[in-house]
């Protein structure tokens, strides 16, 4: 659900603008509150964390740009509301989401909509792809979290594993690595049975020791 903040000094402006949303995005946008001044705007921001605001220019303690200028980071989208064209150069320099004018045209709200709702996907899939990637490693008096690319290589030993690590510490694990297979899909890391069979758990073939070492090598 996107959450949206409305900021314009006329209640009526909002009221519109919040019935429409309700009518027409219900299923996407939620208005998670509403400011009628520059000053209510800042403070709503601080308070709240909304992904867009629906933002008036003219005010009567200043202008929405004097909100965006006020909010660091800009974290959120902006989509002008406004009656003034005027103010579109500016807009644009403001890195403005969007631009519409009052009275407000439906298709024109329903593209800035779907535009918003693509590019909130985006940058989610984008955050998600990008995330280090987490291990949880029981151990026998603690758990640890351990991101993916800090593990060189894992040594199967029966029930326990050995975790050989990028800072060159070593950590046995009371559970096998049949286990953490089983309960992740990132497997991209060196396995060494304790036979000293070798295989590389990736989309390349099974590692001889020779690869192993220059492989280890790089690593270190």
């Amino acid at each position: 659900m996107i959450k949206a903040l409305l900021v314009d000094d006329e209640k009526a402006a909002i009221e519109n603008l919040s019935l429409i949303l309700q009518a027409r995005f219900a299923d996407c946008i939620e208005v998670i509150g509403t400011a009628r001044s520059v000053a209510e705007a800042k403070k709503a921001l601080n308070q709240q964390s909304p992904d867009v605001v629906f933002l008036d220019i003219e005010m009567p303690d200043g202008d929405g740009f004097d909100v965006i200028a006020g909010a660091e980071p800009l974290d959120f989208r902006v989509i002008f509301v406004t009656s003034y064209q005027q103010y579109a150069i500016k807009a644009v320099r403001a890195q403005a989401f969007d631009y519409l004018l009052k009275p407000i045209d439906l298709d024109d709200l329903e593209k800035a909509v779907e535009k918003l709702q693509s590019e909130i996907a985006s940058d989610q899939t984008h955050q998600t792809e990008n995330s280090p990637k987490i291990l949880t490693v029981s151990m026998k008096e603690e758990t640890l979290y351990l991101q993916i690319d800090q593990i060189l290589h894992i040594e199967a030993d029966g029930n326990y594993s050995t975790f050989y690590l990028s800072d060159g510490k070593s950590l046995v694990s009371s559970r096998n690595l049949k286990q953490f297979e089983e309960e992740t899909n990132f497997a991209c890391w060196l396995l060494v049975d304790a036979s000293e069979s070798m295989s590389y758990k990736s989309e390349s073939a099974p590692m001889s020791k020779l690869e192993y070492a220059k492989h280890v090598a790089a690593a270190l």
